[in-house]
């Protein structure tokens, strides 16, 4: 049978996307879109981040980072003020549906895992069961 197909031609490729206790910069959760793109290191990645939030917040008080541009990729930060997380999104491009993505993935994500967030320092991924169901709710349109 011949249906026809919807597809989508999209402008930006999501790469990876990490949750990050705050203070210690540990990344608690990640997830790669694209396996064979460049592989950053969840730590270093993670590290650095806290680090730029820690100076914008003491250095420059002028509140959160929200994203960090580069010549060939974009850094979207998601830091609810009602969490101990933040949420950081590698893309090649920024997009409206990347940036509602990741406020609601922030939002489910805490929702949903707050007592593992909340209740260990250090945190099982096994622990984190269902997350990458919320990548796909939050993310519907992105491969």
């Amino acid at each position: 049978s011949n249906k026809p197909q919807l597809f989508y031609i999209l402008p930006f490729k999501a790469i990876k996307l990490l949750a990050i206790k705050q203070g210690s910069g540990l990344a608690i959760y990640s997830y790669m879109w694209i396996d064979d793109e460049l592989d950053i290191q969840a730590p270093l990645f993670s590290s650095a981040t806290e680090s730029i939030n820690s100076f914008s917040r003491s250095a420059i008080d002028k509140g959160s980072i929200t994203r960090i541009t580069f010549e060939e990729a974009i850094l979207l930060i998601e830091a609810p003020n009602n969490q101990d997380l933040y949420y950081t999104l590698l893309a090649t491009k920024s997009s409206y549906t990347l940036e509602i993505g990741i406020k609601k993935f922030a939002s489910m994500f805490y929702t949903t895992f707050e007592k593992q967030v909340r209740s260990q320092f250090v945190i099982e991924t096994s622990s984190l069961i269902g997350a990458n169901d919320l990548i796909r709710e939050c993310f519907p349109y992105v491969p």
